[in-house]
């Protein structure tokens, strides 16, 4: 895994960059998915390095990119993935994030 650092604010999603960690799978995923141990990294390893190092609330919600922005980002099948994982929530913050920015 590599990363910019965890005081890195990113210019992913409008309204999110400031309040959230962003992780990026490099590859189409439409249609198929990550590697297991790529995908493993980041719902085992990142968030509980993350959750036990202080950086990320143990009671975090998870959501794909295209919940935030208008984007077809993570791709369909790797969107479906997430949405089995533990804190996967349906929908994303955008009323707040519209509140904030109006």
């Amino acid at each position: 895994m590599v990363g910019r650092g965890w005081n890195w604010v990113g210019a992913r999603a409008y309204g999110y960059n400031s309040i959230s960690y962003g992780v990026c799978f490099i590859g189409d995923y439409t249609s198929t998915l990550p590697i297991k141990t790529a995908l493993d990294m980041v719902r085992y390893d990142f968030t509980s390095c993350a959750v036990n190092g202080g950086r990320l609330s143990s009671y975090y919600n998870l959501y794909g990119h295209r919940q935030a922005d208008s984007t077809e980002c993570p791709g369909n099948s790797l969107y479906r993935e997430i949405q089995n994982w533990a804190h996967w929530e349906l929908f994303a913050l955008m009323t707040v994030a519209s509140t904030m920015n109006n």
